[in-house]
């Protein structure tokens, strides 16, 4: 008796671990649109509000949680993205590059503002930038 009330403890533990681990491994259903190729239209605020020009003209992000830059097709940065606060109001995100190099998209947490055909990254920080795509057809 002692045994398999270890055992039902073990299975319960290991069923919620399972469940709560995978929550922040992928998007609700309301944000897997997400999902696609994103061509960067405008960055802006900073300092002077005006933004910067973008290094990169593409963001596809899988459904792997897998992201990529490009920029006239060679891929510029890769990495993954990580799930930092989400519910059926908010998303917020963390881009993590895999290389470490001068990601633009890496280094802070971002506010996602998702719409059909509209993707608004903020960085979640005063004085910061916004990142606005559309969605691409490639």
């Amino acid at each position: 008796m002692h045994n398999s009330k270890i055992r039902s403890a073990l299975v319960i533990l290991f069923a919620a671990l399972t469940f709560t681990g995978c929550e922040k491994e992928h998007f609700y259903n309301e944000y897997t649109g997400i999902y696609g190729s994103w061509t960067i239209e405008e960055i802006s605020g900073g300092f002077s509000g005006r933004g910067y020009e973008p290094n990169f003209d593409i963001l596809q992000i899988d459904n792997r949680m897998h992201y990529s830059l490009f920029f006239n097709y060679a891929l510029l940065s890769e990495g993954k993205i990580e799930i930092t606060e989400q519910s059926s109001e908010i998303l917020r995100v963390e881009f993590k590059s895999k290389n470490n190099s001068g990601d633009p998209l890496s280094g802070w947490e971002k506010e996602v503002f998702l719409n059909l055909d509209t993707l608004l990254l903020n960085d979640d920080c005063c004085d910061m930038y916004s990142y606005f795509f559309v969605r691409t057809g490639i």
